[in-house]
C-alpha cells in the first residue's frame, strides 16, 4: 500500500474506532478496523479525528439572484466543509427552469463543462467535485488525490446536479 490513514472511521454500516483505510495507486484499496491494518509506505495517524462520508447539500442557490457567488465559488466553499455533493436550485435568473424549452437553453448555453440535469432522471458526474479526506466518501475503489502538495488529500468523482452561472443580470 502506498498510504495508510488511521482514525475513527465513519461507514454507512458502522463506526470503526481504531479503522483505517488504505490506499494504493490513488485509490481506497480497504477499509477497516484493528491492528491489523497492511503495511504502507506512509502512515498519517489522524488520533481520534472522524473521517466521513462526504455530505449532501440538499438546497444550493448558486446561481438564483445577480450577485450570487456562483456554481464555481459555491463549489468550493462546499469543498472546504466537506460536501461531495450540491443540489443546486431550478430558480435560474432571469426565469425559472420549470418547462423542458428553458432546459434545453440552459443546457445549451452550458459553461466550464457543467450543465443542469436534475430533471428526467438525468445526472452526470462532475470530475471536479471533491472533498478533503476528513470529509471523504469511504468505500473501495474511491480515488484519491494529493491536491498541489498540500499534503491534504480529496476523493474525486461525486455525482452532482447544478445550474449554469453565465446570467448577467
Amino acid at each position: 500500500m502506498d498510504l495508510l490513514l488511521r482514525s475513527t472511521i465513519v461507514t454507512p454500516a458502522a463506526t470503526l474506532e481504531n479503522g483505517w483505510i488504505a490506499v494504493s495507486g490513488g485509490r481506497i484499496a480497504a477499509v477497516g478496523q484493528g491492528p491489523d491494518a497492511p503495511a504502507a509506505a506512509r502512515t498519517i495517524d489522524h488520533g481520534n479525528a472522524l473521517i466521513l462520508p462526504g455530505v449532501v447539500d440538499g438546497q444550493t442557490h448558486a446561481t438564483s439572484a445577480k450577485g450570487m457567488a456562483g456554481i464555481a465559488e459555491t463549489t468550493r466553499g462546499a469543498l472546504a466543509g466537506g460536501v461531495t455533493t450540491l443540489v443546486d436550485m431550478p430558480y435560474d435568473n432571469p426565469l425559472p427552469l420549470d418547462r423542458p424549452e428553458r432546459l434545453a437553453e440552459t443546457r445549451a448555453a452550458g459553461r466550464d463543462g457543467l450543465k443542469w440535469s436534475p430533471f428526467h432522471g438525468d445526472s452526470f458526474s462532475l470530475r471536479v467535485v471533491a472533498t478533503y479526506l476528513r470529509g471523504a466518501p469511504v468505500w473501495d475503489g474511491a480515488e484519491i488525490l494529493n491536491t498541489s502538495g498540500s499534503g491534504r488529500y480529496v476523493a474525486r468523482g461525486a455525482t452532482g446536479w447544478f445550474a449554469d452561472q453565465g446570467h448577467d443580470q
